[in-house]
């Protein structure tokens, strides 16, 4: 009996390296030949392909070159995150013989750790030129939105807010709960701010439905938190003590950008949030939550047949600051 068990402990360790082997040769071939192939417009190198037991591959140490620039971009780790260990073994399938046999999991989510670029790398200077040829008459007359960043920080102003390089991880991944679909978002910038979004969905998408555009998603909750980790005092320290704008015209700016955000989105928020943002500002909180609970669910495709003035009505949308 005692030999049986060491014997059914060996074989399960040998089937483990075993698939582990074969699922990391396997990325790392197809990782390879879609590198190759994109090598006439970014040169990728990556150091390791890894996994764990919980359900994680990551591809780690990468260097992307975008072609025609220096600059290169680092990233500590892409990884496919998944329920558990054989669901990575049923994605090593797809592409395969029979991709049909593939099951969409549970829970799915992409991660990106430690993405670092540094504010003035060349090919930055590429995104601040289109920036400046959309919005650069509007931030000279107005100083105010500029220094508060509302069309977007220039490589100049992030260098005077403190910030030499951008360390940057996000995620977004969607998972079944109780019969409703969640997608997450976050993005978390070192020294500056984390933001996490969870919308649920009444329903579950077919792929089907999802190939042909029938699927209709219908929110039944959501939530917005954003953490300053030190950006709004940066902003309220340069706008004021250096470029000498009062600490009122500071926040109406700040307030202006939000709404902006909103406008993008055909959403003209109220004094529910528009308040608790205030307090946000004002009162030194670290936290600010926005949470949706329309009544009854909401298709956020039909958004624009309403007012953007009623759209916090519709989504029953609250804000607080923390």
């Amino acid at each position: 009996m005692r030999n049986l068990l060491i014997w059914a402990c060996l074989l399960g360790v040998i089937g483990y390296f075993g698939s582990k082997f074969y699922l990391h040769d396997k990325v790392s071939r197809n990782l390879d030949t879609v590198l190759a192939a994109a090598q006439p417009y970014v040169d990728v190198e990556y150091e390791d392909v890894s996994s764990t037991l919980s359900g994680t591959l990551s591809i780690d140490g990468i260097t992307a070159q975008v072609a025609g620039f220096s600059d290169p971009v680092r990233i500590e780790s892409v990884s496919i995150v998944t329920p558990g260990y054989f669901h990575l073994l049923g994605l090593a399938g797809i592409g395969g013989d029979k991709p049909g046999d593939f099951e969409i999991p549970e829970a799915l989510g992409i991660a990106f750790d430690g993405i670092s670029v540094a504010v003035d790398a060349d090919f930055m200077n590429v995104i601040e030129e289109a920036r400046k040829a959309q919005y650069g008459s509007r931030d000279a007359a107005d100083p105010a939105s500029q220094c508060v960043g509302k069309n977007g920080f220039s490589a100049d102003t992030l260098k005077r807010l403190g910030y030499d390089s951008l360390v940057v991880d996000a995620a977004v991944g969607y998972r079944k709960e109780s019969g409703r679909l969640v997608f997450d978002f976050s993005t978390d910038i070192e020294d500056m701010y984390d933001m996490a979004v969870a919308l649920t969905f009444d329903g579950m998408p077919t792929p089907q439905s999802v190939m042909t555009g029938s699927f209709q998603p219908r929110l039944v909750k959501g939530r917005m938190e954003y953490v300053d980790r030190s950006l709004e005092e940066r902003v309220m320290k340069l706008c004021t003590e250096t470029e000498g704008l009062p600490a009122e015209t500071v926040i109406a700016a700040r307030v202006d950008a939000f709404q902006a955000v909103a406008s993008t989105n055909e959403i003209e928020f109220d004094e529910y949030v528009i308040d608790p943002y205030l307090e946000f500002l004002n009162g030194g909180k670290q936290r600010f939550v926005i949470t949706a609970q329309p009544l009854e669910p909401v298709n956020l495709t039909q958004l624009g047949l309403y007012k953007p003035s009623d759209v916090p009505a519709l989504l029953n949308l609250t804000a607080e600051a923390l």
